[in-house]
C-alpha cells in the first residue's frame, strides 16, 4: 500500500540577520552621506561624462564649465547644506523648494562675482552651473521630505531588530523565552 506524502517544497534560505543588519547600515549611511551629490555636481561643472559604451566615467578638460578652485568654493556652499541633520529632518515641500532655490541664489552670485577668477567657460555657464547645483539640491532635499528618511531608518531597524531577535531565539533550544 502506497501513501499519498506531501512533499514539501524547498524552503528558500533565509537571510543571515547579521548580514542583512550590515547590508541596512550601509543603505542608511548611504541615505544620509551627501558624497554622491557631491560627487556627480563636481563631475559635471568639472567636464566629466558618462560613456555608456564604456560603462565609464570619462574627464574631457573642454567640457568643465569652471576651474577646480570654483567647483570646489560651489561645493563647499552644497555641502553646508546637505549632511545627515538634514536630512533626517522632518522638512516641508515648501521648505525644500526654499532651501534650493536659496542655494541657487547664492551659487549663481557667487559664480557671477568670481566669473573671471573661476575661470568659467562661457557666459551661458552662468545661468547653468546654479541650475544644476540646484536641481541636484532639490532632488537630496526630497529624502527629508516629511521625515521620509527618518522613518524609514526607523523601520528598517525595527525590522532588523525583529529578524536578529527571533533568529537567536532559534538557535536556543529551549525557544529563548
Amino acid at each position: 500500500m502506497t501513501a499519498d506524502v506531501d512533499i514539501p517544497e524547498e524552503v528558500p534560505p533565509q537571510p543571515d540577520p547579521y548580514t542583512v543588519a550590515s547590508e541596512t547600515q550601509d543603505l542608511s549611511r548611504y541615505q544620509l552621506d551627501a558624497r554622491d551629490v557631491l560627487d556627480t555636481i563636481h563631475r559635471y561643472l568639472s567636464g566629466w561624462y558618462y560613456d555608456p559604451r564604456k560603462e565609464k566615467w570619462i574627464r574631457n578638460e573642454d567640457y568643465a564649465m569652471l576651474n577646480e578652485k570654483g567647483v570646489n568654493a560651489i561645493l563647499k556652499v552644497v555641502a553646508a547644506v546637505l549632511h545627515k541633520v538634514i536630512f533626517l529632518s522632518n522638512l516641508s515641500r515648501e521648505k525644500i523648494e526654499k532651501f534650493s532655490e536659496e542655494i541657487h541664489r547664492q551659487v549663481a552670485k557667487l559664480v557671477f562675482e568670481n566669473y573671471e577668477e573661476y575661470e568659467v567657460r562661457e557666459p551661458r555657464y552662468i545661468a547653468i552651473i546654479p541650475l544644476i547645483v540646484g536641481l541636484n539640491v532639490f532632488a537630496a532635499l526630497k529624502r527629508a521630505e516629511n521625515g521620509m528618511t527618518a522613518d524609514a531608518i526607523k523601520e528598517v531597524s525595527h525590522t532588523i531588530e525583529r529578524i536578529v531577535t527571533d533568529k537567536k531565539k532559534s538557535l536556543i533550544p529551549w525557544g529563548g523565552d
